[in-house]
């Protein structure tokens, strides 16, 4: 072959090869709007873009015309949606434009969740939350002669039909939920069973409730309180309960994991009586329990911490005092804490022990110089931030109070707002990640209404009211928080018949 036709041969083989040539690139825009903290964003899955501020961004990686482009939202702050407006197209001879918003969440209107008016007699509720942020609900109720134990999820966008977990003639007490991973669930509590008193279960799996069997009984009740109940993501779960064998109360415990319940251990020591126990399972599988201990006439504080896969034995943590208290705890990445509220002396105070290695004494939360407090709520974050929130006398109200743990306790401000009226006790709900939701009823001048606030490592927003207008009487709300930031909110109010109401963060 001639030298020059083949030169000329080989020029139009590297140039079929190369079909990009004379293509221009083009970059894939980010128009960001109402954005308030981190948001990461990539392209096609490789292409990484962060931003924290409004304005307009592009993607490192231009594109050649004609090349496709999606945009997906990896990271974004926790208590905001990030939306994403023409995330999906080609590049056609000009840059793509992607619209990025970042609201923040907000409560939805409240609605009923029962069978409308048709549950008089609730007197309790629980709510817990699963990593994508849909949610479940239980409730007790009496209906004519007959005790009903429902159960409620929110899935797909929208509550579920109420379903009815276990029914007794004889008697329900106060229930305990639970969940875990994805659609996963525990609901806890004690029935008359046959004349004597048992303690129940029932799993939720695969959207069905199983039917109710045995974990403990015939045991005696410890008083008015229903069982300690927790379970983590990666579906290992604690239950916690007093029964007295005689003589006197104990504090028991059994762990659940690849689907099933092992034996029943005693936590405390079996030197003094344990009632009102609290319990707590972190991520890793470790666990806390704490309890009243009574002994001489005296009461204490207990705790048990699970680790290594057992029970490591029983720790007095408080000095004694002269009333029994509702401990409250948090675990998580190693640490610990309990709260609880004694005699100290003549008001009531709350204290707190915090562990790393060992355990602190107790520390005072507050002041000697403020009023009466009670009912603290416990909440530790990955990194070691702790979180109490408790009810507090203030000049003859009763307010919502705070402190935080890093690096030693610091006290907060008072949360609730200036109604005139006293809060009751609160529901706290604690993310690993420092993010957390407190609701409590208050009253005020329309009624008693439900408040919420949300925390952001220890810092709270301004509370919100989360009830319809006109409520006659809000009470005990109690909270659950998914990792997405959206969260759940369950109370029961009175307007002549106890109804169950819920709201959703959305």
């Amino acid at each position: 072959m001639h030298r020059r036709m083949a030169l000329g041969l080989l020029g139009l083989v590297l140039l079929a090869g190369c079909g990009s040539l004379g293509k221009k690139k083009y970059a894939v825009e980010v128009q960001a709007t109402n954005i308030a903290g981190k948001v990461v964003l990539k392209n096609n899955g490789t292409d990484a873009l962060t931003i924290q501020s409004p304005g307009t961004y592009a993607f490192s990686q231009k594109l050649y015309d004609g090349t496709s482009y999606l945009v997906t939202v990896e990271k974004r702050p926790f208590f905001r949606n990030c939306v994403l407006t023409d995330a999906a197209g080609t590049i056609s001879k000009s840059n793509a434009l992607v619209k990025l918003a970042c609201p923040l969440k907000a409560w939805q209107a409240s609605q009923e969740v029962g069978d409308a008016g048709t549950s008089p007699g609730t007197w309790a509720q629980v709510a817990a939350a699963w990593p994508s942020g849909d949610a479940v609900v239980a409730w007790a109720a009496k209906v004519g002669a007959s005790y009903r134990l429902h159960a409620r999820t929110y899935s797909g966008g929208s509550w579920q039909a109420a379903v009815k977990v276990a029914e007794s003639g004889d008697g329900l007490g106060l229930p305990a939920l639970a969940s875990g991973p994805e659609g996963e669930a525990l609901l806890v509590w004690y029935e008359n069973v046959g004349g004597s008193l048992e303690l129940r279960w029932s799993r939720l799996s695969g959207g069905s409730w199983t039917t109710p069997a045995t974990l403990a009984g015939p045991i005696t009740w410890a008083g008015p309180v229903p069982p300690a109940l927790d379970m983590n993501e990666n579906g290992q779960a604690i239950v916690v309960w007093a029964h007295n064998p005689g003589p006197g109360f104990r504090v028991y415990a059994r762990r659940y994991a690849n689907g099933a319940w092992s034996s029943s251990v005693n936590l405390d020591n079996g030197s003094a009586q344990g009632a009102y126990p609290a319990v707590a399972v972190a991520e890793d599988g470790s666990a806390l329990a704490a309890w009243t201990r009574v002994d001489g006439g005296n009461a204490y504080v207990s705790a048990n911490r699970y680790e290594a896969g057992a029970w490591q034995g029983e720790e007095v943590l408080s000095g004694a005092f002269n009333s029994q208290t509702l401990p409250s705890v948090a675990v998580e990445g190693g640490r610990a804490l309990v709260t609880w509220w004694q005699t100290a002396p003549g008001e009531t105070k709350v204290f707190a022990a915090t562990y790393e290695g060992s355990w602190s004494g107790p520390e005072l939360l507050g002041s000697d110089a403020s009023g009466s407090a009670a009912f603290p709520q416990a909440g530790l974050d990955a990194e070691g931030r702790g979180l109490v929130v408790w009810t507090q006398d203030q000049g003859g109200t009763r307010v919502v109070t705070y402190a935080t743990y890093e690096n030693g306790w610091q006290p907060g401000s008072v949360l609730s707002p200036n109604t005139g009226g006293d809060a009751d006790p609160v529901s706290l709900a604690l993310d690993k990640s420092g993010h957390g939701v407190a609701v409590w009823a208050q009253a005020s001048a329309v009624g008693d209404v439900v408040y919420a606030t949300r925390f952001t490592k220890g810092a709270p927003d301004a509370p919100e009211v989360i009830t319809a207008p006109g409520v006659i009487e809000a009470v005990f709300p109690e909270v659950a928080l998914a990792p997405t930031g959206d969260a759940v909110a369950i109370w029961w109010q009175d307007d002549g018949n106890q109804r169950v109401y819920a709201n959703l963060l959305r």
